[in-house]
Parts: structure tokens; C-alpha cells; sequence
């Protein structure tokens, strides 16, 4: 019993990294998108879209990388704060 519950953290840690290397890997590509329109503008203003968002996507693979609950966490902090304060 015990080493299953074991298995199942490894697991929720893994999924928890899937899915900041997903939002991380979203951000990269709305960041290049942004980039090039950028390019083919001459905006500056998403120039500098573009390097805010894939900062964002830097963050998310150092948090996939070394705190993989933290997502999680603000993720469920935010349900919790629009569905009135109601848990699931």
C-alpha cells in the first residue's frame, strides 16, 4: 500500500511537470508568433509582447523544472477565489 502511494505522488509530480512544460511550451509559440508579427509590422509594441510573453514561458520551464506543485497550487487558489470561496 505504501509503495503505491508512493507511485501515485511520482505520478502527480509528473503530471503537475507535464503541464507546466505544456503552458510553457504555448507561450514560447504565442511569443514567436508575436515576434514575427512584430517583424512584419514594425510595431515595437509586440516586440516587447513578445519578449514579455517568453519570459513568462521561461518561468513556467523553471517551475516545471523545480516546482512543479506551484502551478497547481495557484491554479486551484484561483478556482477557489471566483467560485466564491466554494472547495470541490
Amino acid at each position: 500500500m505504501r509503495r503505491a502511494l508512493e507511485k501515485e505522488k511520482e505520478r502527480d509530480l509528473q503530471f503537475n511537470k507535464y503541464h507546466n512544460f505544456e503552458f510553457a511550451s504555448a507561450a514560447f509559440q504565442i511569443g514567436i508568433v508575436l515576434a514575427s508579427a512584430a517583424v512584419i509590422t514594425s510595431m515595437i509594441g509586440l516586440a516587447y509582447a513578445a519578449i514579455c510573453v517568453g519570459l513568462v514561458g521561461v518561468v513556467l520551464t523553471g517551475a516545471g523544472l523545480f516546482a512543479p506543485d506551484v502551478l497547481h497550487h495557484v491554479l486551484h487558489w484561483f478556482e477557489a477565489l471566483f467560485a466564491g470561496g466554494k472547495h470541490h
